[in-house]
């Protein structure tokens, strides 16, 4: 392409060229601020500077140094206080990046100290928002002095971001001039080494600032005409008047980007000659910035940045200089001479030139260390992946960091160079440069939107992955299973009674019984709790898992969804913790805690232990087993359960000739006979239960002695900021507190402290007081206490038994039913019936449940009785055939009234039934009710901590 001789002089500000392109809030898919930034010259180093923050005594200096030569300039006054800076955004969301235009070539070169690199690090330093940055580089270049060529920056916090131009007064005076616009919101913009700023409002401070003598300065100087109306006073055509490569070189890059956010099709069109070049008047430049047509996002943005004019008429894959492999990668002059005429290569946003690139994402509903997120990258955008850094690190690792190498020579230690090493290769490889871009946009487009998420899945990444898919099962379909089994059950029942002749009776003996009444159902159970997932439908439940939901190949779409985490966590109905030893050692995992606490509360957190769903369907198969053993038992001895007689005529010896005394006896023995079906069962209840009480106990004792200081960090620089935003979400002036809670916290409960009446708490210490009470009260209150197994649960693990109860009783114990109620001594088939109903209902109500809190309760005595430890594990193995026989007992006592009432009915008789259903009453509420948690709370302020939410924080309380 020939190029205007005259044009060549506006080469010189592309020697250190830069890019940045910007999306307000309202033009942004999660409401943030989102700027990128690329530093392009061929002889920079891609690092990632830090300047921590610190306090400074009066008189303090700074030393001032060239950011691009390296020259010392001088020294300035030191503030007071300096915040954490990463790159180029600080611990407060506040971000800068800039563009050279460099302008009237008399204003260049200045006397003074400060250049264009050390304004944005002093500003960051010492500024909170893009307001204050505005006017502490009005007071720096005042004050000190600016030396660099004219430049564009992007000054922009987590709500607002503005577009400055500030350029010397060369040799006629010291200090600067400029203007700042503000973008406004669901806009977009940019600026690429031309100014941009063109005409603006001299009177409305709220969207538009400049200096005093912006205009005055120019009619010194001779660049604007004191005649005319300062209204058409423009700051770019007076300062950096358009030329050819303004526009071709310059502009064009913005036109790239903003043709394809634009709500306006037509836009690209509309300026498509000025950017050839072919119009360069200042009524033909593009507007600052233009209202976005659909929402961008932070990945969004890095797609930009790859642009190498795809699909206009500026693609340069398909000229002369692409080559075979259709590259759009050209070396370096930009515009040359052949042959008398001046030739263009095409300058674009992606280039081998850069020496790093980020982009910039504030997040306005996060807290301040964790707002401000920096997504950088070495080299070449094309190909480099970005890595996110948030505005509170304190370390930079040591691949990013400076002294790894430079430019000129090669380090394997060095990020840089990894990532050029990358783009060298794929360069002259025909592709390569859509290979990456398109991969991740595909990628991207396949992931569903959603503003809110129903359950967000907490886990440790040590953890095992089956144990926790078990859980998440147990969590989600469990209830689901169980009630596809009891209707599988019922089901297979009328099915098998309608096909019967006898009606109810019609079942007895019937070999289908426990097939189709217990396998099948049971059978179902599992497919259900594994699959039940997909039986949902439309009315299935939005979950947040990091597996599921974080991309574990694309290094861009991981890092920009890990860095969303407190956005999901924050948006979630209920969280969901699947607890393992190693969850509270994690502190990403207290960082979530955390933050679902602040906007959540205790109540909707539920922590789900790894060790309970492999406890509860080993003892569902365990059940299974001893049902299965018992149909054994009755096909060998048929109607041997209901055939008292000849255990009468044995007791008859030692009790003597009562028959309501020998008839209990007989039917109590019966029953207790049948529970040798759990002897195989006590095998593995030994040691699932023995792992039950060790890792219940584990969990609360984590919880009691629970400190997110001594959490582990996997990268350490990340500390740091995690700490800082905890910190946040528990700080001080939203948690007024009436008393200190005590180091551990028994139970939920704690002794009175004598630090009482409106003290204030570390906040980490704020948050270590929130999992030892109200989260460890929550827990006790979900899961209980290691020696509390929920009544709910104790009954889901005796499911195949309940089924079965169904097969004995319409299989009328394996028997013609007239038969079987006749050597029952009943008078009917129907009554023999009922009676076996009401006894199993009774049993799997007020008996079985008995059997697991029992059994705790057995194992910790004997593994806690003082005896040597070969002793101690021979008394817990026997623990657990003694505890089915105790269940036994129970069940025993509940059929030997019931019959005995029922067969031979007379006061005495339903005084034992009644004393016999308080006992066992009284026993599950006992063991169930007590260990529920459902206690009155005392009334003295003593004893318990409470944990609400009051407003936007947090109160700790006495209940």
């Amino acid at each position: 392409m020939g190029v205007p001789a005259v044009a060549l002089a506006g080469l010189l500000r592309l020697a250190h060229g830069c890019t940045n392109l910007i999306v307000t809030p309202g033009a942004s898919a999660d409401g943030s601020v989102i700027f990128s930034y690329t530093a392009d010259s061929g002889d920079l180093y891609g690092t990632l500077g830090h300047y921590p923050a610190g306090k400074h005594q009066p008189g303090e200096t700074r030393a001032i140094w060239n950011w691009d030569t390296g020259k010392y300039l001088g020294a300035i006054d030191e503030a007071p206080y300096t915040y954490n800076v990463i790159g180029n955004l600080n611990e407060h969301g506040l971000a800068i990046g800039e563009t050279t235009f460099g302008g009237n070539e008399t204003l260049g070169g200045g006397e003074g100290i400060m250049d264009y690199g050390s304004l944005i690090w002093v500003t960051l330093q010492r500024c909170k928002t893009a307001r204050e940055a505005i006017l502490m580089f009005d007071e720096l270049v005042s004050k000190y002095g600016y030396v660099s060529d004219g430049e564009s920056f992007t000054i922009a916090d987590t709500s607002e971001v503005w577009v400055m131009e500030l350029i010397g007064k060369g040799r006629f005076e010291k200090g600067a001039v400029w203007v700042a616009i503000r973008i406004p919101d669901g806009h977009v913009s940019g600026h690429a080494n031309q100014a941009r700023i063109q005409k603006f409002p001299l009177r409305d401070a709220e969207n538009c600032v400049y200096s005093s003598d912006v205009i005055s300065f120019a009619v010194k100087v001779g660049l604007w005409d004191s005649q005319r109306p300062e209204e058409e006073f423009s700051f770019a055509d007076c300062y950096d008047p358009i030329s050819f490569t303004g526009a071709r070189l310059s502009d064009a890059r913005v036109w790239s980007f903003l043709s394809s956010a634009a709500a306006d099709p037509g836009f690209g069109k509309t300026y498509e000659e000025y950017v050839l070049g072919h119009n360069v008047t200042a009524s033909a430049r593009m507007p600052l910035s233009i209202p976005a047509g659909s929402k961008i996002s932070a990945l969004d943005l890095m797609s930009h940045m790859r642009n190498h004019y795809e699909g206009t008429v500026l693609d340069s894959r398909h000229d002369v200089g692409a080559g075979a492999s259709g590259s759009p990668f050209r070396v370096r002059p930009l515009v040359w001479k052949a042959g008398g005429s001046s030739y263009v290569h095409e300058r674009e946003v992606g280039t081998p030139q850069a020496g790093w690139n980020f982009v910039a994402q504030l997040r306005p509903r996060l807290p301040r260390a964790m707002a401000g997120l920096l997504w950088f990258a070495p080299d070449d955008a094309t190909f480099s992946v970005h890595a996110p850094f948030h505005g509170g690190t304190t370390r930079v690792p040591h691949g990013y960091a400076d002294g790894t190498g430079d430019a000129l020579h090669f380090s394997q230690e060095s990020a840089f160079w990894a990532f050029n090493s990358v783009a060298n290769f794929l360069y002259p490889r025909p592709g390569g440069e859509a290979w990456v871009q398109l991969a991740g946009d595909v990628l991207f487009n396949a992931s569903a939107e959603t503003d809110s998420v129903d359950v967000f899945i907490g886990h440790s990444w040590s953890a095992g992955r089956w144990e926790k898919f078990l859980a998440v099962c147990l969590f989600f379909n469990l209830d689901l299973a169980v009630r596809w089994s009891l209707g599988t059950c019922l089901v297979a029942a009328a099915i098998l009674l309608a096909r019967a002749r006898e009606g109810m009776t019609g079942l007895g003996g019937s070999p289908l019984a426990l097939p189709c009444l217990v396998y099948l159902p049971i059978t179902v159970f599992f497919v259900v709790f594994f699959c039940g997932q997909h039986l949902r439908g439309q009315r299935s439940t939005s979950v947040w898992l990091d597996k599921l939901c974080i991309h574990q190949t694309n290094m861009d779409l991981k890092a920009e969804q890990i860095a969303a985490l407190p956005v999901f966590v924050a948006r979630s109905s209920r969280m969901l913790v699947l607890w393992d030893e190693t969850y509270f050692e994690r502190l990403w995992c207290n960082l979530e805690l955390a933050t679902f606490a602040r906007h959540g509360g205790a109540e909707k957190v539920e922590l789900l232990p790894l060790w309970l769903a492999p406890w509860l369907l080993a003892s569902i198969l365990s059940d299974l087993l001893s049902v299965t053993i018992l149909e054994v038992l009755v096909h060998v001895f048929p109607n041997w359960s209901v055939g008292p007689d000849a255990i009468m005529d044995i007791a008859r010896s030692v009790l003597g000739h009562n028959p309501a005394l020998l008839k209990f006896v007989a039917w109590f023995v019966i029953w207790m006979i049948s529970s040798i079906v759990y002897l195989p069962a006590s095998i593995p209840s030994f040691f699932s239960f023995r792992m039950k009480l060790r890792n219940h106990q584990l969990l609360l004792d984590q919880m009691a002695d629970f400190d997110v200081r001594k959490a582990k960090c996997t990268v350490p620089s990340d500390r740091n900021a995690i700490e800082q935003q905890v910190k946040e979400l528990f700080k001080e002036d939203h948690r007024p507190m009436s008393w200190l809670p005590p180091e551990g916290v028994d139970e939920g409960e704690v002794s009175v402290n004598n630090r009482l009446s409106q003290l204030w708490l570390d906040p980490l210490d704020s948050f270590n007081a929130y999992v030892r009470g109200a989260l460890r009260e929550n827990v006790i209150r979900q899961i209980g206490k290691e020696l509390y197994v929920p009544w709910q649960t104790c009954l889901t693990a005796f499911l195949p038994m309940i089924l079965y109860s169904v097969v004995n009783v319409l299989g009328c114990d394996n028997g013609p039913c007239e038969v079987s109620a006749r050597l029952a001594g009943y008078s009917s088939a129907s009554q023999y019936m009922i009676v076996q109903s009401i006894g199993w209902v009774l049993c799997i109500a007020l008996a079985f449940p008995l059997t697991y809190p029992t059994l705790l309760q057995m194992l910790t005595c004997a593994l806690s009785s003082g005896c040597p430890a070969p002793v101690q594990l021979v008394l817990a193995f026997l623990c657990c055939p003694a505890a089915y026989v105790y269940c036994y007992i129970c069940g025993g006592l509940i059929w030997a009234s019931l019959i005995s009432l029922v067969e031979d009915y007379s006061v005495g008789q339903l005084l034992v039934f009644m004393s016999v259903m308080a006992l066992l009453v009284a026993q599950v509420m006992w063991l169930f009710i007590r260990n529920s948690h459902f206690k009155n709370l005392p009334s003295r302020c003593i004893r318990r901590q409470t944990y609400q939410e009051v407003n936007s924080g947090f109160l700790f309380d006495c209940a």
